[in-house]
Parts: structure tokens; C-alpha cells; sequence
């Protein structure tokens, strides 16, 4: 007697899955390993790497040459907030003990004092 409302949590469909495994559109793996031994060997944005492979006779956007090396971690990002802090020499003592730091402690004072 089978009881109702039971079901095997752990049965397998024998069926194929008919999700999409690949796309269509997609780049062929030798042109996503040429740009990444491009960008390997000359360390270079993806600007240089895209016109490097139209040298050679490879045709692909230079859109999809940015999201590939991105895609693989290449991509060198910089923050949209970081700003650019120019690098200043440090001062050349003309003599001992020109350069001396000073901490200062600035004391507040009430000079209005109300009598008790």
C-alpha cells in the first residue's frame, strides 16, 4: 500500500536539463586566450590589446576585450573617489635643529567666570 502525500525528496529525473549550457555569441576560447596573453605579456589597458588583435587579423570589439580581462581579474579598477595626491619632498635642514616639531596644547580659559 503506498501512503499519500509521501514522495522521495532524493528522486532524479532522467531527463536532460534544456537550459542553455553556452551562448551562442560568445567568444570563442582562442580569442579569449590571445587576449589574455596579450594582456599577460605586454601588461597593457585593454585600448592596446584590442588593437594589437586587429593587427593580427583577430575581429572583436573592443567592448568585449574589456570584459574579458575583467572578467579574469586583469582589470586594474581605481575608486571613482580616489583623488590624485602629488608626492612633496621633504624640507632640507640648513642647519641642526632648523627642523624641530612642537606639540602644542591650547588651553580654553573662561574669562568670564559667574560668582557662585
Amino acid at each position: 500500500m503506498v501512503q499519500e502525500g509521501k514522495y522521495d525528496r532524493d528522486a532524479h529525473i532522467p531527463t536532460r536539463s534544456s537550459r542553455p549550457h553556452s551562448h551562442s555569441k560568445q567568444l570563442k576560447q582562442e580569442v579569449v586566450d590571445r587576449i589574455l596573453e596579450i594582456r599577460k605579456e605586454h601588461d597593457r589597458t585593454s585600448e592596446v590589446v584590442h588593437q594589437q588583435l586587429l593587427n593580427e587579423g583577430v575581429v572583436v570589439s573592443l567592448n568585449s576585450v574589456r570584459c574579458t580581462i575583467d572578467r579574469w581579474g586583469l582589470m586594474k579598477k581605481r575608486s571613482p573617489w580616489k583623488r590624485f595626491h602629488p608626492h612633496v619632498d621633504r624640507p632640507i635642514p640648513e642647519k641642526p635643529g632648523c627642523l624641530v616639531q612642537l606639540d602644542t596644547v591650547h588651553l580654553m580659559v573662561n574669562l568670564k567666570r559667574s560668582s557662585p
